[in-house]
């Protein structure tokens, strides 16, 4: 299955969301370079977030709302397992498990937290860490690595 990046975004500061970009630069054991969550102890599984459109979609929300870094086209991202690969992009993926909303979110997103979190509870997209270094640009390809 083959999917696409729809859009590439950046976290720059803590409690603001992702802002668009032109490329991101994948840097293998460590995540997007200039990102907030960039992990220079390579240790952090929460080096990446991905999140399908249709999640968007479906909750009226616009692009960087959920504070996800690549937005794409790929309607399996949500049920892939931690250990899955995929190839974005130039770079190589590894899902290390969902997204799980919170409080926080639900409070940037002005919801209840309670019914936010049941809602988007395995909704609010993967979190991966890089495996590989490359580069991420809207249009991108999006496919399972073996």
């Amino acid at each position: 299955m083959q999917g696409a990046v729809l859009e590439v975004r950046i976290k720059r500061k803590k409690g603001e969301g992702t802002v668009p970009a032109t490329c991101l630069s994948l840097v293998e054991g460590h995540g997007i370079e200039g990102d907030l969550h960039y992990d220079p102890e390579g240790a952090s599984k929460r080096q990446v977030l991905l999140l399908d459109r249709r999640t968007l979609e479906a909750e009226g929300y616009k692009p960087g709302v959920l504070r996800e870094q690549i937005l794409v086209d790929f309607e399996p991202l949500e049920s892939l397992e931690p250990g899955a690969r995929l190839r974005v992009g130039s770079a190589i993926l590894e899902i290390t498990t969902d997204c799980t909303p919170c409080a926080t979110m639900a409070g940037y997103v002005g919801e209840d937290a309670q019914t936010f979190v049941q809602r988007m509870m395995h909704r609010r997209g993967m979190l991966a860490k890089v495996i590989q270094s490359g580069t991420v640009t809207a249009g991108d390809s999006v496919e399972l690595w073996k």
